[in-house]
């Protein structure tokens, strides 16, 4: 957006293709470990899945691109890099992908986590047009911030809708407005009991830390890490099913 131009890692099943392709949102903690250039362990959990799967997947990263690290420590109203830029490359990162050769057109997803998830929500409105025109096959959303879109922005019908996957006790992204925002839209959410924010992390001791919207509880929940991962693969092996 803008003419900015933005970096992504790209990592490709072994074989020829062209490949179904997921579209890897990263939230407010950015693509890599502190030290950088080392991929945070959830992005690289769920990468190498969806590889194995037989899937390409692009992990734009809307951050480092930028200068900027991490957003989590900032207030919301002070985020260096703010959610239309983030939304920007949800758009300009899928329709990169569309046009590559090693990308199946017909098959292309679209997941978020985190600010990643909130940025996903508002490019499922078909007023992004560009966007929409991809027919994007699935899109899922992981602890998004949802009482943005609820307040404003969410009188349209998503396309496609999104699943919406929460941890109950999320202190952070507001499950309840998930919920809400989920009935208005008629979409599928589902919300796992006593799970915190960052509950797919893998190896994630749960602990409270501090952000810039104050302390919140995160870290591994394993029950919700083990159906959310079996559900979103079944989402994904649905939607790439040929016709």
């Amino acid at each position: 957006g803008g003419g900015k131009r933005v970096s992504a890692i790209l990592m490709l099943p072994k074989g020829a293709g062209p490949f179904p392709l997921v579209d890897n949102i990263h939230g407010c903690g950015g693509l890599f470990r502190p030290k950088r250039k080392i991929l945070n362990p959830a992005r690289e959990d769920w990468a190498k899945r969806f590889v194995a799967a037989g899937y390409a997947v692009l992990l734009p990263d809307s951050y480092d691109s930028r200068g900027v690290r991490e957003i989590c420590s900032y207030p919301a109203d002070k985020w260096p890099v703010t959610l239309i830029e983030h939304l920007q490359d949800v758009l300009s990162s899928a329709i990169w992908a569309s046009r590559q050769p090693f990308t199946d057109k017909e098959r292309i997803a679209v997941v978020g986590w985190g600010t990643g998830g909130t940025a996903v929500l508002r490019a499922l409105d078909p007023a992004m047009r560009r966007f929409h025109a991809l027919g994007i096959k699935a899109a899922v959303v992981i602890y998004p911030g949802c009482n943005k879109w609820l307040e404003n922005g969410s009188n349209f019908r998503p396309s496609p809708m999104p699943h919406i996957y929460i941890g109950a006790a999320d202190d952070w992204a507001h499950p309840a407005a998930c919920k809400a925002l989920a009935d208005k839209w008629g979409s599928p959410i589902t919300l796992y009991p006593g799970a915190y924010h960052n509950f797919d992390v893998p190896h994630q001791k749960v602990g409270v830390e501090q952000t810039g919207q104050g302390k919140i509880h995160r870290g591994t929940n394993p029950a919700a890490r083990k159906a959310v991962i079996k559900e979103v693969m079944a989402i994904l092996r649905s939607a790439f099913a040929p016709a």
